[in-house]
């Protein structure tokens, strides 16, 4: 919903990986770096794209002609729209200074574009109806986008996001790839560069919606037109090494000791700030070879205007060669420098039509409603009031991620979860059947009951970690003495005492019990301090009196009824959950009772057994999902400030770092507008359905700021829409889409503990 704390363009890393001190220049500094060298022609090629494409989706009368005009003639058609937009264009824009042989390469490009989206139309109709065929040729032209990359380097993990335009997405004829189509002003000589550069977007691509992405680089030059594929086995070669160049390009901007010189020695010879290079950074052996001094070094021309490609990137750190019979060459054309934006929705008919769930039907076209699982891997919020249809919603995802083979862990605050394990059809006694399903009654025997352990060590990852530590030991300390009774409306003292007894027995392994930390809490004399471990007398921060009343409440729970909480009971096997078919663990809140401290230690808990098992477990594959959170009725756990339970801790930690270990997150609430809202920052999808009072309005208005003046038309459908039908922002869609939820396949019921007890 906002730009990462570490932002760059493809433009940046374009420039970066060409020459890191040149994206230093002018990232940091604001300078120029490339003479004014743009091309026209691309420009108006672009334009021309994009109009065209525009055009031919929104005019229901070129789509009735297009379904009834033969294979042979469809190019005609597609001809003719092409010049009639040239026709407009030429009403509106000044072409007078232009040569003749300008217009002859555009009319060179259009052709050969005229004849590539023949061919794939072509191609396209023989699965697909007109329409369909059409959006699959036209699935994105100046596309823009924001990706982010969690990327690990020498143990330390930076979340970088990358902006940038795609320029023309294509479905391939088998539904299976896409081809992105790049195009460039000039010769095809730097093809070698160029090829990472697209590997950037084939990336992205298939990171956002799961399908593998071709290249299509068309170079523009005065003498020629030339198209070079590149398949996706090659593009994906350079992951690795764009990625550890976006984790540079972060170091680089904050410590400019450690920036390179550039590789490439034409990067030094065609240089234009060389002089500010020589005098931020010292010489390099490029310029020493040609002789550049800094008396002599090309001063920059601030008149010059910068010709960068807008979304591309010339790769130095990358040494692979394209296999040849990969890369083929064609006589073609096409290239552009456009500044614009015009959309065309990106439809889920990108994802393979196997994998795709489908939720619901759509309210623009009664067709079904599908989305990629994967797509969840940015976390998902659902808003909707009393009776919108979100817990059913809730429930349809769970389904869909279970008939996808992943498995699901949900918390369930009231019991409407539970009767996922009761099909109500055939598809739902399918699912159920081929799905291991453990419904967990923490504090009663009428299901599973779970195992609770608030005093063991963390994993040693959370240890070694200060910042995390340090939630770990403000949760923990807070969930006990709230257990114990204590106020925490102002912080005891108690709190920091327990803090430091615990640390000091995590940093050892220890595994404590109630009894031991009573007797510890007892006995001490000093204690080590949270923060830099100095040597504190417990004197100076508890009376021997508030010392040993701590003490005896500890040792209540040991002995007491209370401590039948911590007694006994089975772990989540997250082994289990990740490695084997389908798993659902439920757990059931109904079981704590009211008691809003317990239902927090609960929930904490299970947040704190997830995000230990992840940091012990790192996944070696970026962006993969390994399981899913569910938390309905989330507000409870995660409200807005001034409130800070020990639930929101954990979670607003997982929501932060779960993503990139393969964890995704589904949070529902009917109460928009209790919950804290820097937690929506991390999600990447989200459902609203009906939302009738002012305040919670106020607050869904935030997230639809970015639609501009439609932000209005939109709330007032989510204030009338009916129960069941919902708004999705995000999920691999380009503009928020409107949708009617399916029914379930199992029942919607809530089960009470006596209900559970007899399913076992």
């Amino acid at each position: 919903m906002k730009f990462k704390d570490i932002h760059f363009s493809v433009t940046d890393a374009k420039t970066a990986a060409l020459c890191p001190r040149k994206f230093i220049i002018k990232k940091k500094y604001g300078k120029k770096i490339f003479k004014g060298t743009s091309s026209g022609i691309g420009t108006l090629v672009h334009h021309i794209i994009s109009k065209f494409a525009e055009k031919a989706l929104k005019s229901q009368r070129f789509i009735d002609r297009l379904s009834k005009t033969s294979d042979e003639h469809v190019i005609d058609l597609f001809r003719d729209g092409m010049r009639n937009v040239i026709h407009e264009i030429s009403q509106k824009r000044d072409f007078s200074t232009w040569k003749p042989e300008e217009f002859d390469r555009v009319n060179q490009i259009v052709e050969i574009l005229t004849k590539e989206m023949n061919n794939r139309y072509n191609d396209l109709k023989k699965n697909n109806n007109t329409s369909e065929a059409l959006k699959k040729l036209f699935i994105a032209v100046e596309w823009g986008f924001n990706h982010s990359f969690n990327i690990t380097h020498n143990g330390t993990t930076k979340e970088v996001e990358i902006g940038g335009r795609i320029d023309w997405l294509s479905m391939d004829v088998n539904n299976q790839t896409m081809t992105l189509w790049d195009f460039k002003t000039g010769s095809a000589d730097n093809l070698e560069r160029d090829i990472p550069q697209v590997a950037i977007y084939s990336i992205i691509i298939e990171e956002e919606f799961g399908i593998e992405t071709a290249a299509a680089l068309m170079y523009i030059s005065p003498e020629s037109i030339e198209e070079h594929r590149v398949e996706p086995q090659i593009l994906k070669q350079f992951k690795s090494l764009i990625l550890k160049t976006f984790y540079k390009m972060d170091s680089w901007m904050k410590n400019e000791e450690e920036i390179p010189h550039t590789i490439y020695l034409d990067a030094c010879e065609d240089c234009i700030v060389s002089k500010f290079c020589l005098k931020k950074f010292g010489s390099n052996p490029h310029l020493e070879e040609l002789g550049i001094k800094e008396q002599t070094a090309i001063e920059l021309d601030e008149k010059e205007t910068s010709a960068e490609d807008p979304e591309e990137i010339k790769e130095p750190i990358v040494e692979l060669e394209p296999e040849k019979d990969m890369i083929t060459k064609e006589k073609s054309d096409h290239k552009v420098d456009m500044k614009r934006e015009e959309k065309i929705d990106l439809k889920d008919y990108l994802q393979q039509e196997t994998t795709n769930a489908i939720i619901g039907t759509s309210l623009k076209d009664k067709g079904d409603f599908e989305i990629q699982p994967r797509v969840f891997l940015k976390h998902v919020v659902t808003l909707g009031a009393s009776g919108s249809g979100k817990t059913v919603l809730g429930k349809v995802l769970i389904e869909e991620i279970l008939k996808q083979g992943y498995s699901a862990i949900l918390i369930d605050p009231q019991g409407d979860l539970c009767s996922l394990a009761l099909p109500d059809d055939e598809e739902g006694k399918k699912l159920v059947k081929k799905t291991k399903i453990k419904i967990y009654t923490p504090n009663s025997t009428k299901g599973i009951k779970l195992t609770i352990e608030p005093l063991s060590p963390p994993a040693p990852e959370v240890l070694q970690d200060h910042d995390t530590l340090i939630t770990y030991l403000d949760a923990t300390a807070t969930q006990l003495l709230d257990i114990l009774g204590y106020s925490m409306k102002s912080i005891p003292q108690e709190k920091a005492f327990l803090e430091a007894m615990l640390k000091e027995s995590w940093q050892k392994y220890e595994t404590l019990d109630f009894k031991i930390l009573a007797s510890r809490v007892l006995d001490a004399t000093t204690i080590q301090s949270v923060q830099d471990d100095s040597l504190i007398d417990v004197e100076l921060l508890l009376t021997s009196r508030k010392q040993k009343e701590l003490s005896q409440k500890i040792m209540k729970l040991a002995i007491g009824t209370e401590g039948s909480f911590f007694i006994g009971g089975e772990s989540i096997d997250f082994d289990e959950l990740t490695t084997k078919e389908s798993q659902l663990s439920i757990i059931n809140l109904a079981s704590v009772g009211t008691d809003q401290t317990k239902r927090q230690l609960v929930v904490s808990w299970i947040l704190r057994m997830i995000y230990d098992w992840l940091l012990r477990n790192p996944q070696k594959e970026q962006d993969k999902i390994r399981f899913f959170l569910y938390i309905d009725e989330v507000a409870d756990f995660l409200p807005a400030h001034p409130y800070n339970p020990p639930s929101k801790k954990m979670l607003m930690l997982l929501m932060r770092q779960a993503r990139k270990y393969g964890c995704s997150i589904l949070l529902a609430t009917q109460s928009p507008a209790a919950i804290d809202y820097k937690a929506i920052d991390n999600v990447g999808t989200l459902f609203i359905g009906r939302i009738p009072t002012k305040q919670s309005i106020e607050k869904v208005e935030a997230f639809l700021e970015p639609y501009g003046y439609e932000t209005q038309r939109m709330v007032k459908k989510v204030m009338t829409v009916k129960p069941g039908e919902f708004m999705m922002i995000g999920g691999g869609y380009t503009k928020p889409e409107m949708f009617k939820t399916r029914w379930l396949h199992t029942k919607h019921q809530t089960l009470s503990l006596d209900d559970i007890e007899k399913m076992k």
